[in-house]
C-alpha cells in the first residue's frame, strides 16, 4: 500500500470512529426525547462501515480507501447532517445535496460500466453508451430514493417529501436537480476524452491495484 493510501486509510478510520460515536450519542439523545424516528435514523448510520466492507467483498476487489473516504464525506453531508441533524430544513441544502447525489451516482454508474466490461476499458467508440449508462444509473437511483422517502412517510408519518406543504413540487425538483448533477458529470466524461483516449482506466487500476501503465486483458 502506498504512503498516500496509508494516510487516507488512517483518516478514514478515525472519521468512521468519530462518526460512529456521534451517531450513537445522537440516538441516545433522540430516544430520551422520544423522537424515535431520528433515533432510528441515527442508529442506521452505524451501517455505513459494514456496508462498505460488504460492497468490496461482493465485488471481490481490494478496498479503495480514497473512494471510501469520498463516500463517507458524501454520507455525512446527505445522511448525518441532512437526515439525523435535520439539515434539510436549511434553505436550499436539500437541493444542493440532491444535485451532488446526481453527480456521485453518475460516477457510480461509470464505475459500474467499467466493472461489467470484460476488457475493463472505456474507449471513445463507447462514449455514447457509457455516458448514457452513467446518466440512467443516476436517474434510476433518484427515482428509487424518492420511492424510499415515500415508504418512510407511510411508516413514520413524518412527510420527508413535504407533500403537505408543496404537493409533488418538492419531489419533482429533487429529481430535476439530481438529473442536472448527473448531466454535469456526463459532460465531464465527454470533455475528459479531449485529453486522454481512455481517461478512466486509472479508476479501475487503483481499485484492482494494477499499475497505471498496465493494459487490462480482454476476456
Amino acid at each position: 500500500m502506498q504512503q498516500k493510501e496509508k494516510t487516507i486509510l488512517l483518516i478514514y478510520r478515525w472519521l468512521m470512529i468519530a462518526l460512529g460515536i456521534f451517531h450513537i450519542a445522537t440516538a441516545v439523545v433522540n430516544f430520551s426525547q422520544k423522537t424515535y424516528f431520528y433515533a432510528v435514523m441515527a442508529l442506521g448510520g452505524l451501517l455505513l462501515g459494514p456496508v462498505l466492507i460488504l460492497f468490496w467483498r461482493i465485488l471481490r476487489l481490494e478496498p479503495s480507501y480514497t473512494l471510501n473516504l469520498m463516500i463517507a464525506v458524501f454520507f455525512i453531508l446527505l445522511y448525518t447532517i441532512g437526515v439525523v441533524l435535520q439539515g434539510y430544513n436549511i434553505p436550499y441544502y436539500d437541493k444542493f445535496c440532491h444535485t451532488l447525489s446526481g453527480t456521485v451516482t453518475a460516477f457510480g454508474g461509470l464505475l459500474l460500466f467499467l466493472l461489467i466490461k470484460p476488457e475493463k476499458t472505456f474507449t471513445h467508440r463507447e462514449l455514447p453508451l457509457g455516458t448514457v449508462f452513467s446518466f440512467l444509473t443516476a436517474a434510476a437511483i433518484a427515482g428509487i430514493w424518492e420511492i424510499c422517502e415515500y415508504v418512510i412517510s407511510l411508516i413514520f408519518h413524518n412527510d420527508p417529501q413535504r407533500v403537505v406543504l408543496s404537493g409533488v413540487e418538492d419531489t419533482m425538483i429533487d429529481m430535476v436537480v439530481c438529473i442536472v448533477g448527473a448531466l454535469l458529470y456526463c459532460a465531464y466524461i465527454c470533455l475528459a476524452f479531449r485529453k486522454n483516449a481512455d481517461p478512466f482506466r486509472g479508476i479501475l487500476n487503483r481499485i484492482t491495484k494494477k499499475p497505471e501503465n498496465e493494459v487490462p486483458d480482454a476476456e
